[in-house]
């Protein structure tokens, strides 16, 4: 049950948003092996004033956070930073205009349909 958060500048189509949503969760199903469609996302959309990134960045800038259950490991996060790059450069993001971080909260943090985290992890290690 990844949980995104993207915060960008104010301006994308309702369309735009969900095509970049739709890749994201796409690029990091097809990097991490998930097969499920249980995915959240939350935009923040900010001012030019009320969003401050580097300067070598434009208006398309993009803060990429994903909350993950399951910890990954550094070569699965390599697999994933390559194919965002591409997934986002579809849309004419560049590498200077987006940054990703991940977190894998403890597995007892989460309580989902019902059942803990711990619980979830059970079931998946079990099938």
């Amino acid at each position: 049950m990844p949980i995104i958060t993207i915060s960008m500048f104010t301006g994308k189509t309702p369309d735009e948003k969900k095509t970049l949503c739709t890749d994201i969760k796409n690029t990091i199903k097809k990097s991490f092996d998930i097969a499920h469609d249980n995915f959240h996302f939350r935009i923040n959309e900010y001012n030019r004033n009320d969003l401050y990134v580097p300067e070598s960045s434009t208006e398309k800038y993009l803060l990429i956070e994903i909350q993950l259950l399951k910890t990954r490991t550094f070569p699965e996060k390599e697999v994933l930073y390559k194919q965002m790059e591409e997934a986002l450069l579809k849309h004419s993001i560049l590498s200077n205009d987006f940054c990703i971080v991940l977190s894998f909260p403890p597995a007892d943090n989460w309580f989902i349909r019902g059942m803990t985290g711990i619980e979830i992890n059970k079931r998946n290690t079990n099938q």
